[in-house]
């Protein structure tokens, strides 16, 4: 709960540097030109993370080629974390949420004027399933004269749910039944529809997130090439925001209470740094869904899978959307399979934590016997002994 105090102050001071920066660039209108925004979208648990940390780890390249890479608060600061997936979520649904977009952009559009840039980068996953985005962010991009593009990516709907519930359920539900019972989600054709109609079917890029189809495996090396920047100068960080053990989800889901919402990582980052490795899945396989739910919630996603290749997808031609279900993607595993592999996962954090105490203590030096902080005797003189 600290740590999420700390993180309302940081944003909090963030934003006040956003608007003091806003308001030194109010008195100045952008120089009427073509400039480029690419707007990805997400969609949630398919890379955008990933994707996030390539932007950061390679912001000074991008800035080199003519690119601006918006900062988490929306500016030109160059710090970029999380993308801007927070300060959508933050604004919600207020009133003026098109207009103060529009001064943030106009403003991100003077900076390009200062940096010679001529395309702006946001990213933010949450963008593609929030109700309203679309209208509220392209009219306000057009306004500042940009040419907006939009990137999104989609998930197979069995493989997306047990991440939703990984990432954000375990959190806030008694199980996944429960969590993706509220979390309504309805597919990815009525989301891309409502992007498509503020952008036209030309700007909106849509892509399946599937390993096979990216280059070496990588979303981000496929995102720079989707986006006209890849070059083998590029870095590529590590993996960003890999998904939960599974048992260590289960764990994390007897205590709930510890989390302020969803969206609150503070504890999983606590003991990921204790448990280490072995607190993130080793594989694509789950247990969440069993084979035959697994079956009923593809069939019930085929109609919209397939009317999202028809459309935004068709140089798949016969090929499907998405592989099909594979065995080895169900794990079977009994009540007291899990209960002995959490019971491991419990181990390994004590053993690690009882390591660091024990590191602390040989590295701190022995605190010194409190009779050799007396005064000297001197001859014919008792020392003074302290009080018991």
């Amino acid at each position: 709960m600290a740590r999420a105090r700390g993180s309302r102050l940081f944003r909090n001071f963030r934003d006040r540097l956003a608007r003091r920066r806003g308001q030194t660039l109010a008195g100045r209108e952008p120089v009427p030109r073509a400039r480029r925004l690419v707007l990805h979208v997400g969609g949630p648990k398919c890379g955008s993370s990933a994707i996030q940390a390539a932007l950061a780890a390679n912001n000074e390249r991008l800035a080199a080629r003519g690119v601006l890479v918006a900062s988490d608060a929306m500016d030109a600061a160059q710090i970029i974390t999380y993308g801007q997936v927070g300060y959508f979520r933050e604004m919600g649904d207020r009133p003026t949420r098109v207009e103060e977009l529009t001064h943030r952009f106009k403003a991100l559009a003077v900076a390009m004027d200062d940096r010679a840039a001529d395309m702006l980068i946001l990213s933010a996953e949450n963008l593609l399933l929030q109700p309203g985005a679309a209208a509220m962010v392209i009219p306000a991009a057009r306004a500042a004269g940009f040419l907006p593009e939009v990137f999104a990516y989609v998930r197979r709907r069995d493989d997306f749910l047990i991440a939703a519930w990984q990432q954000w359920g375990v959190k806030t539900h008694a199980s996944p039944e429960e969590f993706w019972k509220d979390f309504d989600f309805s597919g990815w054709l009525p989301a891309l529809t409502s992007w498509e109609e503020q952008v036209g079917l030309q700007s909106l890029k849509v892509f399946p997130y599937r390993r096979d189809f990216f280059p070496d495996g990588d979303v981000t090396v496929h995102f720079m090439q989707v986006i006209g920047l890849h070059s083998p100068e590029m870095a590529r960080p590590a993996p960003a925001n890999p998904s939960c053990n599974e048992h260590l989800t289960d764990l994390l889901n007897r205590v709930r209470d510890l989390f302020s919402g969803g969206h609150d990582n503070d504890v999983l980052d606590k003991l990921a740094q204790i448990i280490g490795p072995a607190a993130f899945k080793a594989g694509s396989g789950s247990y969440f869904l069993p084979l035959e739910q697994r079956r009923a919630v593809l069939e019930q996603a085929r109609a919209d899978d397939e009317a999202v290749k028809a459309r935004y997808v068709p140089q798949l031609g016969a090929a499907p959307l998405f592989p099909p279900l594979r065995p080895e993607q169900v794990v079977e595993c009994s009540d007291i399979e899990k209960l002995r592999a959490e019971n491991a996962l419990l181990l390994r954090a004590i053993y690690s934590l009882n390591l660091r105490v024990s590191q602390i203590e040989t590295a701190t030096p022995a605190a010194p016997s409190w009779r050799r902080l007396l005064p000297k005797r001197r001859s014919g003189v008792r020392a003074v002994q302290p009080d018991r």
